[in-house]
C-alpha cells in the first residue's frame, strides 16, 4: 500500500492503517524515524484493540521513544496483548518481571509464567529466558537439565546471547545430564507443554521407550 493510501486510512481511524504507519514511522521505512509521529499512531490503534499496537505501545513505554519512560504503562499494554495471544508481548513481560526494571520489582513467579506460555510457542527469547530461571533457580527448583534443554533450543533459534550461557551451563552438568538436555530438546515440539518439573520428563510417551536417557 503507497504511503499516503496508508495516511488516508490512518486518518480516517483505521486501526491497522494507524498500527502500519507507526511501525514504519518508528523503523524509519519509507519516512524519516520519528518516534513522536509513530507514538500517537500506535496508540490510537491500540484503543481500539490492535495486538501489534498494544505490543509497540509498551515497547515505546520502556525505550522512551515518543513518550516518557514508564514500566507500568508497558506492562498495562503487554497485558493486554498477551490476552490476546501476543506471543512477544508475553516473552516481553517475562523479561520485565525477571530483571525488575524500572521501580517494577522483580517477579520471578511472574516471569516463568509469562516466558513459559511464549516459549511453548517457540519464542526463543522466552525459551532463553525461562533456561536462564531454571539455571539460576529464579521462580522455580533449579534444574540443569531443563535450563540446558532450553537454552539449547535458544541456540537452535538463533538467540545471540544463547551460545555463551550454552557452554558455561555445561560445564556445570555431568554426561549423562547434558545427552538427557539435548534428548528433550531435539523430541519436543513446538505448541506442546514444555515440562515443568523432573517427573514430567518421565510422563512423556517416548521416554517410555528404550533409547529414552531417563
Amino acid at each position: 500500500m503507497s504511503l499516503q493510501a496508508l495516511r488516508d486510512l490512518a486518518l480516517q481511524g483505521n486501526a491497522c492503517a494507524e498500527s502500519e504507519l507507526g511501525e514504519r514511522y518508528s523503523s524509519g521505512r519509507g519516512v524519516p524515524k520519528d518516534y513522536k509521529q509513530a507514538f500517537p499512531l500506535f496508540l490510537n490503534a491500540a484503543v481500539q484493540g490492535n495486538v501489534a499496537a498494544e505490543f509497540n505501545v509498551g515497547l515505546a513505554y520502556v525505550r522512551g521513544q515518543g513518550v516518557s519512560q514508564d514500566f507500568k504503562q508497558a506492562i498495562s499494554w503487554w497485558r493486554k496483548a498477551a490476552k490476546q495471544g501476543d506471543v512477544s508481548a508475553e516473552a516481553a513481560l517475562g523479561g520485565v518481571y525477571q530483571a525488575g526494571k524500572g521501580g517494577i520489582p522483580e517477579d520471578y513467579s511472574q516471569s516463568v509464567f509469562w516466558f513459559r506460555k511464549a516459549a511453548e510457542q517457540g519464542n526463543t527469547l522466552a525459551e532463553f529466558g525461562l533456561g536462564l530461571n531454571y539455571a539460576m533457580g529464579w521462580g522455580v527448583p533449579r534444574n540443569y537439565v531443563l535450563a540446558c534443554m532450553l537454552i539449547d533450543l535458544a541456540v537452535a533459534g538463533g538467540n545471540p546471547q544463547a551460545p555463551k550461557v550454552y557452554h558455561l551451563l555445561i560445564q556445570r552438568m555431568s554426561f549423562p545430564q547434558i545427552s538427557s538436555a539435548q534428548w528433550l530438546a531435539d523430541h519436543w515440539t513446538v505448541g506442546t507443554p514444555l515440562p515443568t518439573k523432573p517427573s514430567d520428563l518421565h510422563s512423556w510417551p517416548a521416554c517410555r521407550q528404550a533409547h529414552c536417557p531417563f
